[in-house]
């Protein structure tokens, strides 16, 4: 948080990359108070950005710097000249950072990008040494989380998702029920039925991955997905009963393929279902556990897979 003495920035970024990496440098200076980030329009990733930090954003600079009473200093990420001009004519006391003052700025972001990229491979060891450990500690869960990524990465795909929430879907299938590391092994592992007490330590493990998750930055964007696919969309789900499409759109395709994925395979407390049960029962389920739209379009997948002599 910035104290009292900072100065009050404004920030005009360009689309893309090096306006969103500005706009993280700036952010963690106790110096600086970023006030307002402006760009051309309202779906570049530094606009989105700002949104996420709940930073002021607005697509008429001009318009910006006229009404805020204090700026003392704007940093035009653009490099254009025209903006540097018009606001020493609007506000001329204003203090502006431009042009060869980037250079700084840019070393910044490129120290910060290589730290990033080492703490992703570091990050993407400790997946692969939580994705072991889990399954070696529950013999049940080998292949569970690739299998789970495959179908909700399918499901997506038709769904119309975004590279970059395709991306989501991946790293969230794979941690999901990484939280299930710190349950205990014989209830884990246990074949008879759980008791009360059991089952509500294990609708606890959405929650424990989520915390493991949290302490990886980068992967910030999967919390909400590891977080609510046990939510039901009847608002009947754990842990927090969102309902229907408060539920994340990411989060409802994952229960659909956990579900699925765990219906098929063995486990040591119910028999692996075939493919025409696991079907029908995830069918009975839309509307109630499941969100319709994301059944109609997974069972299209099942059916393709599966029973492609049955399509017409």
């Amino acid at each position: 948080m910035a104290n009292g003495n900072s100065r009050e920035y404004v920030v005009i970024i360009g689309g893309g990359r090096r306006g969103a990496a500005i706009l993280e440098t700036l952010k963690g200076d106790e110096e600086v108070k970023i006030v307002g980030v402006l760009d051309v329009n309202e779906d570049t990733p530094g606009i989105k950005l700002a949104k996420r930090l709940n930073i002021p954003t607005d697509v008429d600079f001009v318009g910006f710097i006229k009404k805020r009473k204090r700026i003392d200093v704007v940093f035009n990420a653009t490099g254009e000249r025209y903006i540097d001009e018009k606001i020493k004519q609007l506000r001329p006391e204003i203090e502006i950072i431009s042009g060869l003052s980037l250079k700084l700025v840019w070393g910044l972001i490129a120290e910060r990008e290589k730290a990033i990229a080492l703490q992703r491979d570091l990050y993407r060891n400790t997946i692969g040494i939580l994705t072991s450990k889990m399954e070696s500690k529950n013999v049940w869960a080998h292949g569970h989380p690739e299998k789970v990524t495959e179908y909700a990465t399918l499901t997506g795909q038709r769904m119309g998702l975004l590279p970059k929430e395709l991306e989501i879907i991946k790293c969230a299938g794979i941690l999901h029920d990484v939280g299930k590391l710190g349950i205990n092994d014989e209830i884990l592992l246990k074949t008879e039925r759980l008791t009360q007490e059991e089952y509500q330590i294990i609708k606890e493990h959405p929650v424990e991955s989520e915390s493991i998750v949290k302490s990886m930055e980068f992967l910030y964007t999967v919390l909400a997905a590891i977080r609510h696919h046990h939510e039901r969309y009847d608002g009947m789900g754990y842990p927090d009963g969102l309902k229907g499409e408060g539920v994340p759109l990411i989060a409802r395709i994952l229960a659909v393929a956990d579900s699925f994925c765990a219906m098929t395979s063995h486990r040591p407390y119910c028999r692996e279902k075939t493919m025409d049960e696991v079907l029908e029962e995830i069918k009975r389920c839309s509307g109630t556990q499941f969100d319709p739209e994301v059944v109609k379009v997974f069972e299209n997948i099942i059916k393709e897979r599966f029973f492609e002599s049955d399509i017409k």
